[in-house]
């Protein structure tokens, strides 16, 4: 008997160790800190906003708006790039107070996608830094720029739900040929929330 009281206490001090543990990573559980700014890679810089930050071509120029419901959009694009799509494209939407749940938003996503008609080419659960939940979902689509010129455009997008249920959409597009030349696929994965 001794020797399973033994082996329970044993097993409880280790379980609260790694509960410890865990609590204190900031991965970004509801109460943690969240999670440090991306390390942007070279040539490129950060932008932080007030729940997120992510790494961009240090080149971009960035303007903030509002939505219809008066929430904030960051708009940000390489300003030296051709008209072709080719230098890329980073809008940051948000919905602070989000009430839904992570199938609520791809249920919206896949219904714009359509209606908009584009191609849905992948929809993947993944792990943005800080964020309770994420999905990437990845579109294509013609987009015809001055001079009749038509390009075919990859835009990837990221659902990150915040721990303060703020749900995040970070989409990334720019001309398929050039998306990872241009260093676009460095912001897709760059996605961190700070709260």
């Amino acid at each position: 008997m001794t020797r399973v009281r033994d082996a329970v206490a044993r097993a409880a001090v280790l379980a609260c160790a790694i509960l410890i543990a865990t609590g204190c990573s900031g991965d970004g559980e509801a109460g943690g800190a969240g999670a440090a700014p991306p390390t942007p890679p070279p040539g490129f810089t950060v932008y932080k906003g007030d729940v997120y930050a992510f790494a961009h071509p240090s080149a971009w120029v960035f303007q903030t708006s509002t939505d219809e419901r008066g929430w904030p959009i960051v708009e940000g694009h390489d300003a030296a790039a051709g008209n072709d799509g080719s230098g890329g494209q980073v809008i940051v939407s948000r919905v602070d107070r989000y009430d839904g749940t992570m199938n609520d938003m791809m249920v919206q996503a896949r219904t714009v996608t359509q209606v908009n008609g584009r191609r849905l080419v992948s929809e993947t659960a993944v792990k943005v830094p800080g964020a309770r939940e994420a999905r990437r979902v990845e579109t294509e689509y013609d987009a015809r720029f001055q001079g009749g010129l038509t390009v075919r455009i990859r835009s990837v997008d990221i659902y990150a739900l915040t721990p303060g249920r703020t749900m995040l959409d970070l989409t990334v597009r720019g001309a398929q040929a050039k998306f990872d030349a241009a260093g676009l696929g460095a912001v897709v994965t760059s996605l961190t929330v700070q709260r």
